[in-house]
């Protein structure tokens, strides 16, 4: 490169390349003898920087200062005297600052004494006045007033005297009751929380149900509020009998901020309540699927149970949350199918009724013919509850419709038995058993005619009742004016017509264990039932349109 010309840029460029690759002596070599062409003053210095760099030669660090001032002369010859002028203009700045500062502190100083003596005329005797009272809502105002106010001088003597301590009334122990920081944590009002916590009030104070303020804030939801008690210190975990962790009380009402607050700031996600419920369980209990989804995503234990055995997926079920029942089962959760201490989810939904439930359960592989509880198969379940789309359903996918429980009832027998007059019809339509017996050997037809008996014994004591006051309005015309006569028969009617009415009851439950065809002479009561309540009517009005004023009295 002896007779190489470089411009300023490649010079650098290459001595840069160089450097790692060669030694600084072999460099030196190579570029001794080319011609480096400088166009600019910048240049000069860059050119300058990187041989200084290369090679090590300390020697040129003035000669770069110097030509780094005169650079910053030419591009602002004013600078130095520029630089004194924003000095001078700082200092004046600084000084005005003092005076006004100081200024400030006198008036606040004379504002502090002004208020002081509002304070010691009107605050204090309403302090002492609200020291005596039992009106919560009047303290709890006064001290937001204060908190408004910014007064924490008052605050401060307030809470001395007790205020913040007084409680919600309640008329029962087991009422809850909450003292003022209670309340305000509840209803999120984060600037009198900040004044009475800063002004000494007990942070952990407990209400008689053992809550602190920060359950009272994660319960309602109120994220600010929860985050500054945790920033002061407030315990995530509190550790008492019956006491209620602020994440089970966020998770419980769905509170997805602040569940993920709390967890973030170390609340453990498996802690568990007095029952052993987590924060899962709790969510999964009350339908809170965002909740529920968070908890899952971030590792929560999905089959962990209570202390009655049952995860969050029994819960889901029994409740009716079918999104929440998949979202568990898609991320794993055991459907205990085969457990023989605990009934799997199927069977606490078909307990519910939660059909669509069941549905989804049997579509991923539970058993459609499970002898759930007494009632035996799902369809029996259906037949009971008297849901026909879901006996339909059950019968489209193959379930058996004849199956019996460990008593002995075929769908066909708990449809008649509960009066669900379609069910019966569809499978009876459907080819069910009509003769089937239970383990007491009654049929279908048997078990719809106890029912119908039951109902028509209750037809026919309404009926012997109607012929009563029918009795005693025939004895008030032929005796209409023998009061006394009236009244004791009135007792004497009453008294046989009622045993009369039992007797009735009596033979006619007697007759049907050995003749079930009472139900056709009890069907001939249903006929006269209206002819009769006509009669009683018109009678009514023939008896009362003959009353003397007297008699009225009387009845």
């Amino acid at each position: 490169m002896k007779f190489s010309h470089l411009t300023a840029n490649d010079f650098i460029a290459l001595v840069e390349q160089s450097r790692s690759a060669i030694k600084a002596k072999e460099l030196y070599k190579c570029i001794g003898g080319a011609t480096v062409s400088i166009q600019s003053f910048e240049e000069v210095i860059s050119f300058l920087k990187s041989v200084r760099k290369s090679f090590k030669l300390r020697i040129l660090d003035g000669a770069i200062d110097f030509l780094l001032h005169t650079l910053q002369k030419q591009v602002n010859p004013n600078g130095d005297e520029e630089m004194a002028t924003l000095l001078s203009q700082l200092k004046q700045i600084t000084e005005e600052n003092y005076e006004l500062k100081k200024e400030i502190q006198e008036k606040e100083k004379i504002f502090d004494q002004v208020f002081e003596k509002i304070n010691q005329k009107e605050i204090l005797p309403k302090i002492s006045k609200l020291k005596r009272s039992k009106d919560f809502d009047s303290v709890y105002n006064f001290l937001d007033e204060l908190s408004i106010q910014g007064n924490k001088k008052m605050i401060t003597k307030a809470c001395i005297e007790g205020l913040w301590e007084k409680e919600t009334p309640s008329k029962h122990w087991f009422e809850e009751s909450m003292n003022v920081l209670h309340v305000a944590c509840e209803k999120g009002n984060l600037k009198l929380v900040k004044s009475l916590i800063e002004c000494g009030c007990n942070k952990e104070s407990r209400s008689r149900r053992n809550y602190t303020p920060l359950n009272f804030a994660a319960e309602n939801g109120h994220l600010e509020v929860v985050k500054y008690l945790v920033s002061a210190g407030a315990d995530k975990e509190p550790k008492r009998y019956g006491s209620l962790p602020p994440l089970i009380s966020a998770s419980k009402n769905g509170h997805l901020g602040v569940v993920k607050y709390l967890i973030s700031a170390g609340a453990n996600i498996e802690i568990n309540d007095s029952e052993l419920r987590t924060p899962l369980i709790w969510a999964s209990i009350n339908g809170h699927l965002e909740v529920v989804k968070y908890l899952i995503s971030i590792g929560a234990n999905k089959d962990v149970a209570d202390n009655y055995g049952y995860p969050s997926l029994v819960y889901a079920s029994i409740n009716g949350h079918l999104e929440i029942v998949k979202t568990l089962i898609s991320a794993g959760a055991d459907k205990a199918e085969n457990l023989e201490t605990s009934e799997p989810p199927i069977e606490f939904a078909l307990k519910e009724g939660h059909f669509e439930i069941v549905k989804y359960l049997i579509s991923i592989g539970s058993d459609k013919e499970r002898q759930c509880f007494r009632h035996g198969t799902p369809i029996a379940f259906g037949a009971e509850k008297g849901d026909l789309e879901f006996v339909k359903y059950m019968i489209s996918i193959g379930a058996n419709k004849d199956g019996k429980g460990y008593n002995g009832y075929t769908p066909l027998i708990y449809a008649s038995s509960y009066g669900h007059l379609e069910i019966v019809r569809y499978l009876i339509s459907i080819g069910a058993d009509k003769e089937a017996k239970n383990k007491k050997g009654l049929t279908p037809l048997i078990k719809a005619s106890k029912k119908v008996i039951l109902i028509l014994l209750n037809i026919l004591s309404l009926l012997e009742l109607i012929k009563m006051q029918r009795i005693m309005m025939d004895i008030l015309h032929s005796f209409m004016h023998q009061k006394e006569v009236i009244l004791k028969l009135f007792s004497i009617s009453s008294l046989l017509e009622l045993i009369k009415m039992q007797k009735i009851k009596m033979d006619g439950l007697h007759s049907f264990g050995h003749h079930p065809k009472i139900i056709l002479r009890l069907l001939n009561i249903l006929s006269l039932l209206e002819l009769i309540k006509m009669q009683r009517i018109m009678m009514e009005k023939l008896l009362f349109q003959s009353l003397t004023p007297e008699m009225s009295e009387i009845i």
